[in-house]
């Protein structure tokens, strides 16, 4: 038998988890960066349907003291291509999307001589395209529930 990866840990026992959480340095890793590595050790049953996957050593004896990370890092995503607004649209954005959806949408901008490109943030996996369009997406339905409400 070969070795046991990441991956085939989640094709064994994945299927009837919620979620699947990785840790490497003991602080919440990404998975994808990790399917073809040899952990030290994986459990289901500290917490209901989700599946914990420890990279490395450090990870697993800082899961058994209770100092594991369990923040992820988000990342952001740029909407250059959206050109530039004034503070108040980017305002006006925040407020409407700030924590929306199952994405969790953190809304920033960046300001240069009132020249604002709206930036938001997510720690939710999946492509650029995928995460900007479902923004766009979730921020045209805001604009048709207040048309709605007028």
């Amino acid at each position: 038998m070969g070795k046991l990866t990441v991956e085939s840990i989640i094709n064994i026992y994945g299927s009837g988890v919620k979620e699947i959480k990785t840790y490497n340095e003991a602080k919440r890793a990404k998975t994808e960066e990790f399917l073809q590595v040899e952990p030290v050790a994986f459990g289901l049953s500290d917490e209901p349907d989700v599946l914990r996957i420890y990279i490395d050593k450090e990870s697993t004896e800082a899961s058994l003291d209770g100092t594991l990370e369990e923040n992820i890092v988000e990342k952001e995503y740029v909407f250059t291509e959206l050109g530039f607004f004034g503070e108040r649209e980017c305002e006006a954005i925040k407020e409407a999307m700030q924590g929306k959806t199952y994405m969790n949408f953190n809304v920033k901008w960046s300001n240069v001589a009132g020249n604002c490109t709206l930036i938001i943030c997510t720690d939710y996996e999946d492509t650029e395209s995928e995460i900007k369009n479902f923004f766009l997406h979730c921020a045209l339905g805001q604009i048709f529930e207040i048309q709605r409400n007028r």
